[in-house]
């Protein structure tokens, strides 16, 4: 399974709760959970989670652990501030229309002292690129130009 994100330099850990928004079929989300972590997928297209769902909610029992996915969007995610302690937004921003709206998105769900990671320069030309790294400890992610995790 090909990933786009580099869950070791994420630094994914064992209880880490992670969001993979734009999880299509789901390849983050259980690269996640065999790390241990409890994890949410979420994306536009309701079809695609059908199967992905029941295989990440079966193997989730299997380990123990929590995995699901919703359908939902990035400028409105149903979630609740400050609820995740890592955030992949991989191959989605390129086709948002408001970036920034959806990175501030990304931000309020994301723990203070979490991890953001999305799309590089590379992949949104002419924008505010990068992941959103930690800021001080209590402080909202700060978005990093340039950052690639791959």
């Amino acid at each position: 399974m090909l990933l786009t994100v580099d869950l070791e330099r994420l630094d994914v850990r064992p209880g880490d709760w992670v969001l993979d928004a734009g999880c299509g079929e789901g390849r983050h989300c259980f690269g996640c959970l065999e790390r241990g972590a409890r994890v949410v997928g979420l994306d536009l297209d309701f079809a695609s989670l059908r199967l992905p769902s029941q295989r990440l909610r079966q193997r989730a029992a299997e380990l123990g652990s929590v995995g699901e996915m919703n359908q939902g969007n990035a400028f409105h995610l149903p979630y609740r501030d400050a609820c995740f302690d890592r955030v992949i937004c991989s191959e989605v921003m390129e086709h948002v229309h408001d970036y920034r709206a959806a990175a501030r998105e990304l931000a309020r769900v994301t723990r203070p002292g979490g991890r953001i990671v999305g799309p590089s320069r590379r992949t949104v030309p002419g924008r505010a690129p990068g992941g959103l790294r930690p800021g001080p400890r209590g402080t909202r992610p700060q978005l990093v130009r340039g950052t690639r995790l791959r």
